[in-house]
Parts: structure tokens; C-alpha cells; sequence
């Protein structure tokens, strides 16, 4: 057999060389190791945000753009998101932090999406991230459960908080929810078992790490997913006996712990508090926000607090503290301003629509299963109304990537 001319062996070795920079981010931001700090001090993870800037950089400069089915509005709001992030930064009280997030945000976010939508772009390249992205399900689980059997807290070994870990599992998930679209019983079984492991890992995210939302979630989409498969028997029970561990799951830990969240802890009232907060920020630098991380104490001073069980001092001590809203769309809205949230919040929306559409009617041969997607990237949004996602590379990465999965077009079938 003729060896491949020279120009084509070197194309495979770009390619695998993208494909590598692309599996060492995956895993880093899967576990968070190895964890250096570039900037002593410095809350954005910027190795992580490194690590996403090279595969995305590799990816553009690699496998190109042309050529690839790229339509010109994914590069505007790409572009126009990016200079609207940076444009932020550099009117904010505090550039040099602003610009550390800025740029763990967007090449987490960018990054994700491009490298996926460029190297995620056929079947058998597909089929093996998600059979990745299930390995590496199973490993968050099992060192979610291994932080509790050794006496510590249900994060120590992978982040610095179940939030999270909670975050990683829901995107992930698409990976088992679409084994159970697979042709083979050994493909189907694998996903029901994993599903059911993700979900008792859920309950102990719940019980050990006081994160609610990981069993009321699942519930909902198991609703929203018989909407889709109601005509599909082999699917439709196993999400049906799904629903019935959801419920069962949800409805004992809320009743063993019904007092867990106290009306004025600092997990209910600040979060409540800034929806009001937020909106205000936001309505005063209404074009590019106060910066991402910009401090928000200074601002509670002129502020009338609304929640009536938080005062204003212990509301800008939690301010000076955490610095976002606890909440992706007010932190994105207060920090970048209105015509980011509109613009990002508009391309997400036209991606959701036309998954929506594939998930009522599948196309042959689209890997993973639509309906897989939309449930991760839902599900995910849903829990990103009590946390800041898109501020974490290590979450960002992985939404992005099932984002840019979304606009692929499978193989005639013939």
C-alpha cells in the first residue's frame, strides 16, 4: 500500500496535535488538575482559561474556518461578544482583574464552542467525545463518593465547591441519556444504569453538599423529555421509572432536611437580593456593566435594600466577598450590561430552537442524540439561575462544546 503524500501526513499530525490540546483541556477542567496559579492573589482560574485560549487557537489555526460550513452571524457574535467583554474591562474600577476574568470567560466560552464546532464536525469523532465525556462522568463520581467515604466534603477532590461538581454531572449527562437512543440492549442498559448512579450521586451532592437543585432538575426534564419520546416505548419507561426515582429522591430529602435553607441565610436572601441589586447595577451602566469582578460594595451604599431579612451591611459584606450575583443572567447583566445578556442570550436561544426541532424529529445518524443535548444544555441553564457558570472554565468549557455540537449535519443516509 502507497504511503500518504507528505502534505497529507502533516494535515493528520495538525490534526491529532488539535485533537490532544482539545483532550487536555477536557480532562483539567474535568478535575481541576493539575491547578496552578499563574497570578498569586487572583480568583479567575487562568491556567484553566490558558489551557481552553490554546485548544481554541490550535483548533482556528489548524482545521480553519473555510470550509467548515461556518456561517458569517457565529463569527459577528463571537466577535462582538469578545470585544464587548474586554471593551467592559477596561472601563472598570478594576481593569487588571476584569480582564483575568474577562479572558477566562471568553476563552472558556469561545474556546468551547469553536474548538467543538470545528473538530466535533463527523460522526466518528462525536461518538468518541461522548464516550469520553462518560468516562469522565464516572470518574467525577467516583471521586464525588470517595470524598465522602474518607470523612471530607463531597468536592474535595475535584473543585471548591458541590455546585460545581453538581454543574459538570448535569452537563455530562447527555453522554448516558443519549446510550439510551443507542441500537444495541448492552448500548441501552449502559445508559440506565448510568443515568441511575448519576442521579443517587445527585442525592448525595444533596444530602452531603446541600445543592437541591441537582434532584429537583432531573425531575423536570424527565418531564420534558417523555414530551419528545411519548411515541418511543423502549425509551419512554426507563424515563418513566427515572421520573418515579426523581420524585421519590426529591420529595424524602426535602422532607429529611426541610429547614436546610433558612429565609435569611446567605444562600436564599443574597441571591434574592440581587435580582433587585443586579437590575440596578445594571440600570446604571446599562452598555457594558461595572466589569467582570469589579467590587460591589461601593454601590450598596446608595442602594435600598428590598429583602426584608438582609441588612445593608451584611449585604455589602457578601458583595465585597463573592462579587457576582450568584445568579448567570444578573452577574452577566450587572457586570457586561444589557447588549451582552441580549445578544448571548439570543444565540443560545436560536441553538436551543433548532436542537428543539431536532429533538422532535430526529435525523439519522446525529451523534449524540438531540434530545440528549438539549436536556444537558437545559438542565445546566436551569442550575445556572443559583450559580455563575460561565464564570468557571471548568463549567463554561463543557456547555460551550455541547453548544457548538449543536449545528452539525449528518451524513446522507445513503
Amino acid at each position: 500500500m502507497p504511503h500518504a503524500p507528505i502534505w497529507r501526513q502533516g494535515v493528520s499530525f495538525s490534526k491529532y496535535l488539535v485533537w490532544l490540546f482539545f483532550i487536555i483541556a477536557c480532562v483539567q477542567q474535568a478535575f481541576l488538575f493539575p491547578d496552578i496559579s499563574l497570578i498569586p492573589g487572583e480568583r479567575a482560574n487562568l491556567f484553566s482559561g490558558v489551557l481552553c485560549c490554546v485548544a481554541f487557537i490550535s483548533a482556528l489555526t489548524i482545521l480553519k474556518i473555510r470550509g467548515n460550513s461556518v456561517r458569517l452571524s457565529e463569527v459577528v457574535i463571537s466577535v462582538t461578544l469578545a470585544s464587548l467583554a474586554f471593551a467592559s474591562s477596561a472601563l472598570s474600577a478594576t481593569p487588571g482583574v476584569s480582564f483575568a476574568r474577562s479572558f477566562v470567560i471568553i476563552s472558556s466560552m469561545l474556546g468551547g464552542y469553536w474548538t467543538s464546532r470545528l473538530l466535533l464536525n463527523n460522526v466518528e469523532s462525536r461518538l468518541f467525545f461522548q464516550r469520553v465525556c462518560l468516562v469522565l462522568l464516572f470518574c467525577i463520581i467516583f471521586l464525588t463518593f470517595a470524598g465522602i467515604l474518607t470523612g471530607g466534603n463531597v468536592y474535595q477532590f475535584i473543585d471548591s465547591g458541590a455546585h460545581q461538581v453538581v454543574s459538570r454531572i448535569l452537563i455530562l449527562s447527555f453522554a448516558p441519556i443519549s446510550f439510551l437512543f443507542g441500537t444495541s440492549f448492552s448500548v441501552f442498559l449502559t445508559g440506565v444504569v448510568s443515568l441511575i448512579v448519576t442521579y443517587c450521586c445527585l442525592v448525595a451532592l444533596d444530602y452531603y453538599g446541600t445543592v437541591r437543585t441537582g434532584l429537583v432538575i432531573p425531575f423536570g426534564l424527565s418531564f420534558l423529555a417523555i414530551f419528545f419520546i411519548k411515541k418511543t416505548k423502549k425509551i419512554l419507561i426507563p424515563f418513566f421509572a427515572i421520573l418515579l426515582i426523581c420524585l421519590l429522591g426529591a420529595s424524602t430529602l426535602f422532607f429529611w432536611h426541610s429547614q436546610k435553607n433558612a429565609k435569611e441565610s446567605q444562600s436564599v436572601a443574597y441571591r434574592i437580593e440581587n435580582i433587585f441589586f443586579s437590575t440596578y447595577l445594571a440600570i446604571k451602566h446599562p452598555l457594558l456593566g461595572i466589569g467582570p469582578s469589579s467590587p460591589r460594595a461601593g454601590f450598596v451604599n446608595d442602594y435600598d435594600i428590598k429583602y426584608p431579612f438582609s441588612t445593608k451591611d451584611t449585604f455589602r459584606e457578601w458583595s465585597d466577598n463573592v462579587r457576582t450575583s450568584e445568579n448567570t443572567i444578573f452577574t452577566l447583566l450587572a457586570d457586561l450590561g444589557f447588549p451582552f445578556v441580549i445578544l448571548y442570550l439570543s444565540a443560545l436561544f436560536c441553538l436551543l430552537w433548532r436542537l428543539a426541532r431536532l429533538a422532535w424529529r430526529p435525523p439519522l445518524h446525529y451523534i449524540p442524540a438531540p434530545l440528549a443535548l438539549l436536556l444537558a444544555i437545559i438542565g445546566s441553564f436551569v442550575h445556572f439561575q443559583v450559580f455563575d457558570g460561565p464564570y468557571l472554565p471548568q463549567i463554561s468549557w463543557f456547555l460551550h462544546i455541547l453548544l457548538g455540537m449543536v449545528l452539525f449535519s449528518p451524513p446522507d443516509p445513503k
